[in-house]
C-alpha cells in the first residue's frame, strides 16, 4: 500500500506541477473569504442547526441546493454537522443516514461528496472528493455500483487514497512552496486557511483545468 501509494503521490505530484499557474488563476479571492466565514461560524456557534445565515452560505458554497436534494435531505444534514462535533466522524455511517432521504425525483442515493464536505467543515485534514479532485487522481465514481454498502466502499477506497496521498504532498517541499505562493497571492485571507484546506483548494483547481482540457 505504501510503494503504491507514493507512486500515486508521485504522479499527482507532477500534474500539479505542471498545472500549478492555470490552477492558480481559476481561484478567486471571494472563495477565501466565504469558506473562512463558514469556518469561522461553524467554530463560534453553539448550535448550527439554529444558525440559518450559516446554512444558506454553507449550501451555497458547496452547491447543496443544486444537486436536486429535499428540504428533510438538508435538515437532516446540518443534524448531522452539529452530532459529529462531539463523536469521531463516519464517512459510512454518514453516508447510510443521508441514504434513507429521497432525492427530489424520488431515488435514494449515496451523497459521498456531501459526507466529505460535512467532514471537512469539522476536521480540515479530511479532504473533500468531488468530480474535480477525482480527475487530478484519474478515478471514476461508482455510480455502476447498484448496491448501497458496495458504492459506499468503493468511494472509501479511492478516499484513502485521496487521503494519504494529501498527507505525503503536505510535506513535499514544492507543494509547500505553491500553498506559501497562495498566501503571496490571496493574503490574509488565505493566511487563515489551514494547510491541509490550501492544498484541498489546489487539488480542486488542478482537477477543474484538467476537467476543460
Amino acid at each position: 500500500m505504501t510503494q503504491i501509494n507514493s507512486l500515486m503521490t508521485e504522479k499527482v505530484l507532477t500534474t500539479i506541477l505542471e498545472n500549478k499557474d492555470k490552477a492558480l488563476n481559476k481561484l478567486d479571492i471571494e472563495s477565501f473569504h466565504v469558506y473562512n466565514f463558514i469556518n469561522e461560524q461553524y467554530k463560534e456557534t453553539e448550535d448550527v442547526r439554529n444558525n440559518h445565515l450559516f446554512q444558506f452560505t454553507y449550501r451555497s458554497f458547496y452547491r447543496l441546493d443544486n444537486a436536486g436534494l429535499t428540504p428533510d435531505f438538508k435538515k437532516r444534514y446540518f443534524e448531522l454537522l452539529q452530532e459529529y462535533r462531539t463523536k469521531e466522524i463516519s464517512l459510512k455511517d454518514i453516508c447510510i443516514d443521508l441514504y434513507e432521504y429521497k432525492t427530489r425525483i424520488g431515488y435514494n442515493s449515496v451523497q459521498f461528496s456531501f459526507a466529505t464536505k460535512l467532514a471537512n467543515t469539522i476536521d480540515a485534514s479530511y479532504p473533500i472528493y468531488d468530480s474535480e479532485v477525482i480527475k487530478l487522481f484519474n478515478f471514476n465514481q461508482p455510480y455502476y455500483l447498484k448496491d448501497r454498502d458496495l458504492k459506499i466502499d468503493k468511494y472509501l477506497e479511492q478516499y484513502k487514497y485521496i487521503s494519504s496521498t494529501s498527507k505525503e504532498l503536505l510535506l513535499n517541499k514544492n507543494i509547500i512552496l505553491i500553498l506559501n505562493s497562495m498566501n503571496s497571492i490571496f493574503g490574509e485571507s488565505s493566511v487563515k486557511m489551514e494547510e491541509s484546506k490550501k492544498l484541498d483548494t489546489l487539488m480542486w483547481a488542478v482537477g477543474k483545468v484538467l476537467n476543460e482540457k
